[in-house]
């Protein structure tokens, strides 16, 4: 099941069917599937992998932050 899901996200950018970040939205749906079907899919672990994705999402835009202030002192 998890080389179908890597060979449909490829498969979907290969054969132009969909953009990275659509085939990217597909990768996601279907761990979201694969999850549930394996029953690994728990309100708990949901509910880490929201928060951790949140934690590093705000990681990444204080780097945005961060960049922005040292080019506009530095520019």
């Amino acid at each position: 099941p998890l080389a179908v899901l890597i060979l449909a996200v490829l498969g979907a950018i290969l054969f132009g069917l969909a953009t990275p970040s659509e085939a990217a939205a597909i990768g996601a749906l279907g761990g979201v599937m694969l999850a549930a079907a394996y029953r690994a899919l728990t309100w708990q672990r949901l509910k880490e992998s929201v928060y951790l994705t949140a934690r590093t999402t705000a990681m990444v835009c204080w780097l945005f932050v961060g960049s922005a202030t040292f080019a506009s002192v530095f520019a």
